[in-house]
């Protein structure tokens, strides 16, 4: 799990350094330090960067919503068999050696 974790952590951090992007070029821009059509250029590479970053965020978390998803089921199947264990040993069809 540890993976997705560095995962999110990065694409947070990518997204944070596109936004701090933009708003300096805007700053620049508003400040009379960068052209119009420089900042019309460089303010729609930001754009796509920040587009592709929420893609893969999008991904990420479709992904882990699988494998949550994948994980109750697993819990519910050790849960019926759980469950099936110890009605068989109150029944009196599974030994006490076997149930512990």
């Amino acid at each position: 799990m540890v993976t997705w974790k560095d995962s999110f952590e990065r694409i947070n951090s990518e997204l944070d350094t596109a936004e701090r992007k933009k708003h300096a070029l805007e700053n620049l821009h508003d400040a009379g330090r960068v052209s119009q059509f420089a900042y019309e250029c460089l303010n729609k590479e930001l754009i796509d960067e920040t587009e592709q970053i929420e893609t893969r965020r999008k991904a990420l978390a479709e992904k882990m919503t699988q494998k949550i998803n994948e994980l109750e089921e697993q819990r519910m199947a050790l849960e019926m068999f759980l469950a099936g264990t110890e009605m068989a040993y109150a029944a009196g069809e599974i030994s006490d050696e076997i149930h512990s």
